[in-house]
């Protein structure tokens, strides 16, 4: 029996490896963001920033270790066997909840799923042992540390408020100082904003981030204590100088010196701060085993009280988790599916939006108007000419960078200002709430969120934060359930549990690379600039795959119906759809076109509008085909009877190959005849049935509307044909 406690230990750092790859794919997106997003410097350069603030961040989270020993559960009440099992529930439960969240890349906190976690697999334990004791089930509260786990639950939603609003009123201040057009501010204002940030920066990473440390000694933090305003005086002082130079003699964009220096504060920031939730419960758990393994005694009659007792971690340990965060940054493919999340909420530019609109986001827009609306009625208009002035973006930007530099560099600021001082504090605030609510207050300042993508973005955030929710919930049940299992069936359920974890794994890794297949052919396809000729030929290739679709979607349906096969119309109705997410982002790449083009080169783009016309003329075709199909079979209704079958079937062969022709843009003058001939006999048997009383309802007008769907689908499909022949005849593109 002790030997199993060898192998718990050794499982719990082999899921401290595996927490650690997953959590830091979730939370890079805390501190790349800011820099990716405002294109402040290449991609290496920006890892290499993060991976420096890494490292040694992580050797300033000494002090937060005592969140995963005592924080939450006190540990004197539970035995050495039950704090093992609640360590490992928690482990297992904690790579399968952030490995899902990164598959659909949304970001999460691995504070609360930690916090959750430990708290559900403590309720449950102390649940067991209460029960099994004959106790009432309100005697589980001692075994909690309620007061502990109401602070933090409590400054983590306090910390969510607190970054949106300030993120939203220091870019508000810090935009009408600069505005969009900053260079010309910068030899003004500059040194001094820059100075005050990296000021802070200073402050709360040096002055308020050594608290804890593993080698900071009580002299050098009482030295710091004593002459805090000095150090903070001189820097200010120091930085000012420095960035003043910088502007007016080597004619330098700070900026983007901020935004490296907050890329490498919030790394620090997170390492020192979000460590405690990868690597906290394992360290833990070998604490415990050292002890009982020391003590003598019994597993199951050795209680953990020394795991109240303040216990340094080995500086190796703190070093390789650094070097694997590190790594996993260079080389996790989700880590870059959770940052395009944040990225595109964040974005400036209007265009394609990942998130639909919902009734809350509708209703939360339409108040914000309508508070905006009473509330400029008590402000002058010299301050509305003022703000406008200021808050008006470039008409054209570059269509790699989200938002510029100054909007990244208080994202910086204001987010590891707060995370390291709630580090300072030994309270674990969620790095990824922070981050994520002051990008999206930086956001509402910045006008980024109009009136054509406000309901967009709205919509994002709150699916973000109901997915925090989510968060807390799922964790506490699922370390429960995982708990429980252990409780019930003892530790031979560990290697059950751990096949568990490595199947939900292995499912998420295949998920997730066959999403990223589908984006990567999706970014291949995209057009950027339809004034070129490399991408008129490619307008060429998806023109043609989307009429070959229409004509495999049709054909699907109307099978699909013959043979009242709900899967095969389930699989059109997707495959269309798919199809038509592509032509957003198609649309989205006119617009941009449009916006860089010459003024010569204008009068080509009306050829294209009236092109995307008929693509969406024929996407809706197709679409209601396929519904009308879909709802008949749903619904149950009689299903065609054998002369319909023949003549439905003629209908959808003749439809294919006028849609496959049309494809290879050529004239389809037979096929149409063909097709019309088809359709007339399918209604001539239609309405013969109908006066004779043979068909019903809902079979004709099924048939009816059938028929005229296709009549469209034809029509369009020829007109689609005729603008791309169009376009190839007039002056193609350079």
């Amino acid at each position: 029996m002790d030997s199993i406690f060898y192998v718990i230990v050794g499982i719990l750092f082999i899921l401290a490896i595996s927490d650690l790859v997953v959590g830091v794919s979730n939370d890079a997106v805390n501190f790349l963001n800011s820099a990716i997003g405002s294109n402040a410097a290449s991609r290496k350069v920006i890892y290499a920033v993060a991976a420096a603030g890494i490292l040694v961040g992580s050797s300033f989270s000494n002090g937060m270790m005592e969140i995963a020993r005592s924080g939450i559960i006190h540990p004197e009440l539970f035995l050495f066997t039950d704090v093992m099992m609640i360590y490992l529930a928690v482990m297992l439960a904690d790579v399968i909840l952030l490995d899902l969240f990164n598959t659909f890349g949304l970001p999460t906190s691995t504070t609360v799923s930690i916090i959750f976690e430990l708290l559900g697999a403590g309720v449950v334990m102390a649940v067991f042992k209460t029960t099994g004791a004959g106790m009432p089930l309100d005697a589980i509260a001692p075994y909690i540390n309620t007061e502990k786990a109401t602070t933090i639950v409590s400054s983590i939603l306090l910390s969510v408020a607190l970054a949106f609003c300030l993120g939203a009123l220091i870019q508000y201040f810090t935009r009408l100082l600069f505005s969009f057009n900053y260079h010309k501010r910068l030899p003004y204002f500059g040194a001094a904003w820059a100075g005050l940030a990296m000021t802070s920066l200073t402050y709360f990473l040096v002055l308020k981030g050594l608290k804890g440390t593993s080698f900071a000694t009580p002299e050098m933090l009482q030295f710091m204590s004593d002459h805090q305003a000095g150090i903070l005086i001189g820097s200010f002082v120091f930085w000012g100088v420095v960035f003043q130079i910088s502007i007016s003699v080597l004619k330098k964009n700070i900026f983007r010196f901020v935004v490296l220096s907050g890329t490498f504060a919030l790394a620090f920031a997170f390492a020192g701060n979000d460590l405690v939730n990868f690597i906290g419960v394992p360290l833990a758990g070998f604490h415990a085993f050292t002890m009982w393994s020391q003590s003598g005694l019994e597993p199951g009659s050795m209680t953990m009280e020394s795991l109240n007792y303040p216990q340094r971690a080995d500086i190796i340990f703190l070093v390789v988790a650094g070097l694997i965060m590190v790594l996993t940054l260079y080389f996790s493919k989700k880590a870059k599916t959770v940052t395009e999340t944040q990225v595109g909420l964040s974005r400036q530019e209007e265009g394609e939006e990942r998130f639909k609109p919902h009734r809350l986001s509708r209703y939360v827009v339409k108040g914000a108007m309508y508070s905006g609306r009473v509330f400029r009625m008590f402000l002058p208009r010299a301050f509305w000419r003022t703000q406008a002035k200021n808050f008006s973006p470039p008409k054209v930007s570059d269509d790699n960078t989200a938002f510029d530099l100054v909007r990244a560099a208080v994202n910086l600021t204001v987010g590891s200002a707060l995370i390291a001082l709630g580090t300072s504090f030994k309270l674990p605030l969620s790095t990824t709430y922070v981050t994520f609510m002051v990008a999206m207050g930086t956001s509402l300042s910045d006008k980024a969120w109009g009136r054509d993508s406000a309901v967009y973005r709205v919509s994002g955030v709150l699916n973000v934060i109901g997915g925090w929710f989510f968060t807390g919930l799922a964790a506490f049940a699922l370390s429960g359930l995982f708990v429980a299992i252990l409780a019930w069936m003892g530790f031979n359920a560990t290697f059950l549990l751990l096949g568990i974890v490595i199947l939900a794994v292995g499912r998420s890794i295949l998920a997730h690379r066959s999403s990223e297949k589908k984006k990567e052919k999706k970014r291949k396809g995209t057009l950027f600039q339809l004034s070129k000729r490399k991408d008129f030929e490619r307008l060429k290739v998806h023109v043609s795959r989307t009429l070959q679709q229409a004509a495999k979607s049709s054909s699907s349906a109307i099978l699909g119906l013959v043979a009242e096969n709900r899967q095969s119309l389930v699989k059109s109705a997707k495959e269309l759809e798919d199809l038509r997410m592509e032509y957003s982002q198609v649309e989205v790449d006119l617009y941009r076109s449009v916006k860089s083009a010459s003024k010569d080169e204008l009068e080509r783009f009306h050829s294209y509008f009236n092109l995307f016309g008929n693509i969406q003329d024929l996407f809706q075709s197709a679409q209601f085909l396929v519904n009308l199909c879909q709802e008949h079979v749903r619904n149950h209704h009689n299903p065609p009877t054998g002369k319909q079958k023949e003549l439905l079937l003629e209908v959808s062969n003749r439809n294919s190959q006028l849609l496959e022709k049309a494809a290879k843009f050529e004239g389809v003058k037979d096929e149409q005849k063909a097709l019309d001939d088809a359709i007339r006999a399918l209604l001539n048997y239609q309405f013969s049935g109908v006066q004779e009383g043979k068909l019903g309802a809902k079979n004709s007008l099924l048939h009816f509307r059938i028929a005229s769907e296709i009549g469209d689908l034809t029509e369009v499909a020829e007109a689609i044909s005729e603008n791309i022949r169009e376009i190839i005849q007039s002056k193609s593109p350079s």
